[in-house]
């Protein structure tokens, strides 16, 4: 049996495991939430913005962070800042910062490469690759059913952020959370999950 072979075997054992619901009712009681993500770089910044709708109108958090060492020390050399990777923990930093669960997640993503590997499920660079599988395995176990969308970078609201640039945070009053990422994320090469 393969590396490969193994690999994926584990997947889907670890999905069936978890046995996530066949189908998710997006209408009813499940909030929809819009959120953004970005990253810089060279300068290794993650943020991601969320809006929630209430009763009393529209709350908005944000949240933004270095990548830890500890994560980048794990990359492969690529020679490009490994923007890729970035732009999808940036995604992955969103869901687990804001405890998004039991929700309809628009996520708006101004990086094509990391859209259409979060759309089709897998990637070109391995460590993207392993993080999509089990940014899935967190949907189902999370209950969030995703609807990833493309935004231009001179629209993405988290593209700010992620620059230094504070000024939509302020206009919108949002409300700084820390930022966290899943324990797999600490840890990329493990296997099995």
């Amino acid at each position: 049996i393969t590396n490969q072979l193994h690999n994926a075997s584990s997947w889907w054992i670890r999905y069936l495991t978890i046995r996530p619901p066949a189908s998710f009712h997006v209408r009813g009681n499940r909030p929809t939430l819009r959120m953004w993500t970005d990253a810089a770089g060279f300068s290794r910044i993650l943020a991601a913005i969320i809006v929630v709708e209430t009763v009393e109108g529209q709350k908005w958090f944000w949240t933004r962070m270095t990548m830890p060492s500890v994560i980048w020390d794990q990359l492969l050399d690529r020679h490009d800042d490994q923007i890729g990777f970035q732009e999808f923990l940036a995604v992955v930093m969103g869901y687990q910062t804001f405890g998004v669960h039991d929700a309809l997640l628009l996520s708006f993503i101004d990086n094509d490469g990391v859209l259409k590997a979060i759309i089709k499920g897998s990637a070109r660079h391995h460590e993207v690759n392993l993080g999509i599988g089990r940014m899935w395995l967190d949907m189902a176990t999370q209950s969030i059913a995703l609807f990833a969308a493309r935004v231009e970078s001179k629209a993405n609201v988290a593209d700010g952020p992620s620059r230094e640039d504070l000024s939509f945070i302020e206009r919108v009053n949002a409300i700084f959370v820390p930022p966290m990422l899943p324990s797999w994320a600490w840890n990329l090469w493990k296997w099995p999950m």
